[in-house]
């Protein structure tokens, strides 16, 4: 049935759904390049981690890094899940409230400026936090 059609037998125009969801932000371009830089960082220095990390498969929010070992969750700013979107702040607080979630599941949640991951001040801190792992357990 075409809409002039379905129009002339009820009065009323068809309905056409809007999407329900959306899109994500873009990502930053200095996120883009931190993100790439640790995961080649982790990756030379062989420390496990897991990309993308969600905790609570219902909602929609990811952590950018995981490091398996340690259960420290990494959240580089500018990203589309760290809460950098502009706005009111009512809309952000959902999206803290997962670092509270995170805690009580026993994770511990850092949040590090690219620049910081430039510099190698994060490789350097989770080197440091395994030496000092290894230095306790001999």
């Amino acid at each position: 049935m075409d809409e002039k059609e379905y129009k002339n037998l009820t009065g009323k125009k068809i309905h056409k759904p809007k999407p329900r969801a959306k899109p994500l932000p873009k990502a930053k371009q200095s996120y883009l390049e931190a993100d790439e830089l640790l995961t080649q960082q982790l990756t030379e220095y062989g420390i496990g981690f897991e990309r993308q990390f969600q905790i609570n498969t219902t909602k929609h929010c990811r952590f950018d890094f995981h490091i398996v070992k340690k259960r420290i969750l990494i959240e580089i700013e500018g990203s589309p899940w760290s809460g950098g979107r502009g706005g009111k702040l009512a809309f952000k607080a959902w999206n803290m409230g997962r670092y509270d979630e995170a805690e009580e599941r026993g994770y511990r949640c850092k949040r590090f400026h690219p620049d910081a991951i430039e510099h190698g001040y994060v490789i350097t801190w989770l080197l440091e936090m395994f030496e000092e792992d290894e230095d306790g357990a001999s």
